[in-house]
């Protein structure tokens, strides 16, 4: 069984080589604004650079490698870049929520929010639990610039509530992740998640690419 399974997470090194981060944060460069150059929703559709390399055969293959299922879609592609101007802490949480075309009440379906005018919604567990996360790093990241730390195996605890995240946060010693330009983090939605501010001035830039291999039901449709 692999560490994801296990821990909920796994961290390869040098998934993409050094040229290909300095491609991909000079495509970002030249193609967002600065205005929002902490955080950009559906990344893929803004860059070429990223929506050809989360469809690559090197981002696809590693999945079918690390994680037992056939088929995977991008759902969702997000930049974030924490820096001297925007800087910001993370409390802990799983992410539980989908990007969709539109709003239908169905059942097992709730906490429905619009983000930059798309509506998200929480699906049922077996929905959550067929999407995969990889988060690729440009630069290298660590404790004191904000990296993300995390609960090991806690993704085995279904959906929490607010309170039981507490509980669990007061019970355990989180784990915090160093990275290097070029690793790539693979871990499950639901594992317990954070970051704190960061501590310098330098950017810390991630492409958080999301894949799920299941459907959702046919009234509903990834965005």
């Amino acid at each position: 069984m692999s560490n994801f399974c296990s821990a909920g997470y796994q961290i390869i090194e040098q998934l993409i080589d050094s040229q290909t981060v300095v491609n991909l944060r000079q495509a970002i460069a030249d193609n967002i604004d600065l205005q929002s150059d902490y955080g950009v929703r559906r990344l893929h559709r803004q860059i070429h650079l990223v929506n050809e390399l989360a469809h690559s055969n090197l981002i696809l293959d590693f999945l079918h490698h690390q994680v037992d299922h056939s088929q995977f879609r991008l759902i969702k592609a997000i930049y974030f870049n924490k820096n001297a101007n925007y800087n910001w802490s993370v409390p802990w949480h799983q992410d539980k929520t989908v990007a969709v075309t539109s709003k239908v009440e169905l059942a097992g379906f709730k906490n429905w929010t619009t983000k930059q005018g798309v509506p998200h919604v929480q699906p049922p567990l077996n929905i959550l639990e067929a999407i995969t996360t990889i988060r690729i790093a440009l630069d290298n990241t660590n404790a004191r610039n904000g990296g993300l730390k995390t609960l090991p195996r806690s993704h085995h605890l279904g959906i929490l509530n607010q309170a039981e995240i507490n509980q669990i946060v007061q019970q355990q010693s989180p784990i915090f992740l160093q990275m290097q330009a070029g690793d790539a983090l693979i871990m499950h939605p639901l594992i317990l998640h954070s970051s704190n501010k960061s501590m310098n001035q330098k950017s810390r830039r991630i492409i958080h690419l999301e894949y799920s291999s299941g459907d959702l039901p046919e009234e509903l449709a990834w965005y």
